[in-house]
């Protein structure tokens, strides 16, 4: 397992977000800006990444296009980043996944080598759904459901994802065994598990309340302290009767790591200024997504907790490099 102490970690971070000070790029853009998605579309990182495109694009008076490449665990989406050039019109939108690779994947990059988080954007509430095909309108029925068959299946966007490590901790606490189905993006787990082909899985609650209102779809337990606002009548975890479901994954806007730091601080300036306007932060709450804006040194800090939450629970769940 690949492992950090945290004096490294944070000398290895210390450079993924610089500080939103003055930059000394005034000829930047000249030409489009390209902002690759690690997802198919669907969910929630591919609406949110072309919002940020957008802001980004008038911010800066230029042209930024979005380009979903999917695949092999996000590693098609981080090849292109990394095989591109570090002048910065080739950015990355992506999120927890990124760190989450350290531990899941043998052959892949290092997000502190190979990449510079330089903003993160927003926190994305999950909620637990299945079929509504399965008898069961709640949690706990789900659960008993589960047992009766001998196990569950659930789907995620990949192998130590927060999906995933979310599923194996709801599996361990209800005592059940459950069989663990990677996807491209939240988009194809939804339809698949709305089609019966997989029992359940943990999207976005914006992503899902889509869906539920097909009849498709029944919402059972959402993370978080407290219920959320766009679904105020599905319990949280801790009221169905189960601890530890209080994190969110989250977004960022990454460049690869050698990007002059003139331009990573234009480019953080500009995405965190933008999307902290009053009209982008209610239209981000509209998806039931959690505004969270950090850059420079906060950000490390979070990187920080972020990783070491990380090593805890892939150790917890014997989650190997495939």
């Amino acid at each position: 397992m690949y492992s950090l102490n945290r004096r490294t970690f944070l000398a290895a971070a210390g450079s993924a977000a610089l500080p939103l000070a003055g930059h000394s790029a005034p000829q930047f853009p000249s030409r489009p800006i390209r902002m690759v998605i690690p997802f198919a579309p669907g969910g929630t990182v591919d609406p949110m990444a072309r919002m940020v495109a957008d802001v980004l694009a008038k911010r800066l008076g230029g042209t930024v296009f979005c380009e979903n490449k999917p695949g092999a665990n996000g590693l098609v989406a981080a090849d292109a980043i990394m095989g591109s050039p570090m002048d910065g019109y080739h950015l990355l939108y992506a999120g927890s996944s990124m760190y989450e690779k350290m531990f899941t994947l043998k052959k892949t990059f290092d997000p502190f080598k190979n990449f510079q988080l330089i903003a993160r954007i927003v926190e994305v509430p999950l909620v637990f759904a299945i079929s509504s095909a399965i008898p069961a309108k709640t949690l706990p029925e789900f659960i008993d459901y589960a047992k009766r068959k001998g196990d569950f299946s659930a789907g995620s966007w990949g192998v130590g994802s927060g999906g995933h490590l979310q599923t194996a901790e709801l599996a361990s606490q209800a005592q059940l065994k459950f069989v663990h189905a990677v996807y491209k993006g939240e988009g194809p787990i939804l339809l698949d598990v709305m089609a019966g082909l997989v029992d359940g899985g943990f999207f976005s609650v914006s992503a899902a309340m889509a869906q539920a209102a097909t009849g498709k779809l029944t919402l059972l337990a959402v993370t978080g302290a407290q219920r959320h606002p766009l679904a105020p009548d599905v319990p949280t975890f801790a009221e169905s009767g189960f601890k530890g479901f209080d994190s969110s994954t989250w977004h960022g806007v990454f460049y690869g790591k050698g990007v002059p730091a003139d331009i990573a601080n234009l480019v953080a300036s500009h995405i965190v200024e933008g999307m902290g306007q009053k009209d982008i932060v209610a239209r981000v709450e509209k998806m039931g997504i959690t505004p969270a804006l950090l850059a420079g040194e906060p950000l490390q800090k979070f990187l920080a907790k972020n990783y070491e939450n990380l090593e805890v629970a892939m150790r917890k769940f014997n989650i190997e490099p495939q």
